[in-house]
């Protein structure tokens, strides 16, 4: 006699199996038949019971024996089984990877890798070219649907990552190396202007011109944020975006202009646009819609980030960054939105992996705003454009929703006249000469040849440039602590040197005169710190008429000392009456125009200069006076302002009739020095 089994059920979740046992006689005939739980040995026990008392002929031990090869043989069976099943699905998934690459061969998929070796296909979709990253989510999905539209399946996961990780391969190591970029690229000559649209459509400038081009060369990359463009329309008229803009000094028009057209052009460092002004000036609106204009996005004003890693890859995601409503800057953000105008690159760890690197090397458009200039570190403030805004009055005012209604009607017009004048820029750079280029020298030149196809002269652009370039400076003083003792400890002195202890004891003994406290964050707690303040406040020092030097040291009394000179220079006035400093007014001695008259008129001016700012009803910081080319006496009315010629000033509507009265009362008085007025 032996036990066969039959109809094997297994229940995982219990870990039984189930089977119905058969007792066969010699010749095969059935005897008894019985369902045991193989895998329990009390119900194994129960049937080798049953069968004892109908058979006692038989033995216990061969019966449990017996149940126990059923139930290994079972398990055997089972296992072979879900082996060949595995087999099966295994097979299936390779194959299924490997028709996915394919797929990517038969579609005539380009195949290429950025300089950090990141892998990207340039596929055909509805007729126009996509760019999408291999591993981002747009390329899976076009993968996946190609699948199906070929064998009507879907492909399982593991298949879609193991294809995924072959196209990357691919792609860097067969692939050719192309550089990708946010929004606009230099290609060939040309600019090209990503319209974010649909088609992927671009606009190529060049000094011929500019049209909308279908299928743009690989060139971009794109996020989630970028919104489509309008399509711009040709002869419009840029000038337009004045309309939408509240400049507080119409000097400032140029300027800002120059910077909204350089905004198109690409690896240049672009300077920090800093809008400032009370409440109510629509700072946070303008910064819209000039962000709109170049650069538009669902994330129209930006946040910063919590920390370096991802304020780099938000900046890299966009092409114009503008933060908005600022009361201060933490040190390390500055540091990061200088190195972000400049184009020094950011690397992080890539998640996922211990020696992976992530790269971001990126120069970007920025730009701030706040009630007051949050730009204090002189590096960034270097860096800035500085544009006050005025606050609207009540009467008006204007619906928000109607503005961006008006100002979306009119943006067409706007952006093609922008590109007009750029692709006339680009024509008129490579020729002009810029004497004495001022900081930020790749944008001042454009800046110069965006001038001349606005209509003005390449000395306007400069001009307007190195005013703002001298509000910088008045700014840093004003606002650094350090800088505004040290400027009140050197009035009365020609020069000074001592130890840095000596000097931090000195300036700390002068804020307490000027009940300035000493014990804020800000003030340097240690003599090595107020060295390194100095050195980061030498050039906005000098344009002031302080002139610092920390030399590596010096042996006094047998002994190695560091010693910190700071003097007044002789060519600068003192903090008292501070100058404008702009480098392109010559020294009016070497004017011919002057006709041995600087004497007569130096003096002139030293007694009436002193007296102006006062009825103007402005500091002497706000007030600087200068003597322009012709050797004529000239008011500058505020920092960033233009500098207006003293009888012209009299006509210019804009100045408030107290200005013009206390200038018209000065000139007057001295009338019989200067000869007859101008006509």
């Amino acid at each position: 006699m032996k036990l066969v089994a039959s109809g094997y059920k297994w229940d995982g979740r219990q870990g039984n199996l189930q089977a119905t046992v058969t007792l066969l006689a010699k010749d095969s005939t059935p005897l008894f038949e019985d369902s045991v739980s193989l895998s329990k040995q009390a119900s194994r026990h129960r049937f080798a019971q049953t069968v004892l008392r109908k058979f006692s002929e038989l033995k216990g031990k061969d019966i449990e024996s017996q149940l126990l090869q059923l139930l290994w043989q079972a398990k055997d069976q089972q296992q072979e089984a879900e082996g060949e099943i595995a087999e099966k699905q295994a097979s299936s998934r390779v194959s299924q990877a490997d028709k996915l690459v394919k797929l990517v061969e038969e579609n005539h998929v380009e195949l290429f890798h950025t300089p950090t070796r990141v892998a990207y296909a340039r596929m055909t979709i509805g007729g126009h070219f996509e760019i999408h990253r291999c591993r981002s989510q747009g390329f899976k999905q076009w993968l996946s649907r190609q699948l199906y539209l070929s064998e009507g399946k879907t492909p399982n996961s593991d298949a879609l990552n193991s294809a995924i990780i072959t196209i990357e391969g691919k792609a860097v190591f067969d692939g050719k190396t192309q550089e990708l970029h946010n929004r606009v690229a230099f290609y060939e000559g040309a600019i090209f202007y990503d319209l974010t649209d649909e088609k992927w459509r671009a606009i190529r400038i060049t000094p011929e011109g500019w049209q909308i081009i279908d299928n743009p060369p690989i060139l971009f990359c794109r996020y989630q944020h970028q919104k489509p463009q309008v399509e711009p329309q040709h002869g419009g008229d840029p000038w337009r975006l004045l309309d939408f803009i509240n400049l507080r000094d119409s000097s400032q028009q140029l300027l800002f202009m120059v910077y909204v057209d350089a905004s198109f052009i690409p690896d240049i460092p672009h300077p920090i646009i800093h809008l400032h002004g009370e409440q109510g000036s629509a700072k946070t609106t303008q910064l819209r819609l000039v962000g709109s204009l170049v650069d538009p996005s669902l994330e129209e004003l930006l946040m910063f980030a919590r920390d370096v890693n991802e304020l780099a890859q938000k900046l890299y995601h966009h092409w114009v960054c503008y933060f908005d409503n600022l009361t201060s800057l933490p040190d390390w953000i500055s540091d990061v939105l200088s190195r972000a105008v400049t184009g020094i690159g950011f690397g992080k760890r890539e998640l996922y992996t211990d020696e992976g690197d992530v790269i971001f090397q990126l120069k970007r458009v920025i730009g701030l705003n706040g009630i007051n200039v949050v730009a204090t570190k002189p590096d960034l403030l270097d860096r800035c454009i500085l544009l006050e805004l005025k606050r609207i009055p009540d009467n008006e005012c204007r619906e928000e929703k109607e503005l961006l209604a008006e100002f979306e009607q009119a943006k067409p017009q706007i952006l093609g006249g922008f590109f007009d004048i750029l692709s006339k820029a680009m024509g008129i750079y490579p020729t002009l000469q810029v004497k004495a280029l001022p900081r930020m020298a790749d944008f001042a030149h454009w800046g110069g040849a965006i001038a001349q196809a606005l209509g003005y002269s390449v000395d306007d652009f400069v001009n307007a440039y190195r005013a703002n370039i001298q509000s910088q400076n008045v700014e840093v003083l004003s606002s650094n602590l350090i800088a505004a003792v040290l400027l009140a400890f050197m009035e009365n002195r020609d020069s000074y040197e001592g130890t840095p202890a000596e000097l931090l004891e000195e300036l700390a003994r002068k804020a307490e005169q000027m009940k300035i406290k000493t014990t804020i964050k800000s003030w340097p707690g240690a003599p090595q710190v107020l060295t390194r303040r100095l050195n980061e406040l030498k050039s906005n020092l000098r344009q002031g008429g302080i002139e610092v030097d920390t030399p590596s040291g010096a042996r006094i009394e047998g002994k190695w000392k560091r010693l910190v000179k700071v003097s007044r220079t002789e060519t600068l006035p003192t903090p008292k009456g501070m100058q404008n400093t702009v480098d392109t007014v010559a020294p009016l001695q070497n004017q011919p125009e002057c006709n041995g008259s600087y004497d007569k008129l130096h003096t002139l001016w030293a007694e009436g200069g002193s007296a102006i700012s006062q009825l103007l009803g402005m500091t002497k910081e706000q007030a600087i006076a200068i003597w322009d080319k012709q050797g004529r006496p000239v008011i500058h009315l505020g920092p960033g302002e233009n500098c207006f010629d003293l009888e012209k000033l009299l006509s210019n509507p804009d100045v408030l009739d107290r200005h013009l009265e206390a200038v018209r009362t000065w000139l007057e008085k001295r009338t019989n020095k200067l000869g007859e007025p101008r006509q």
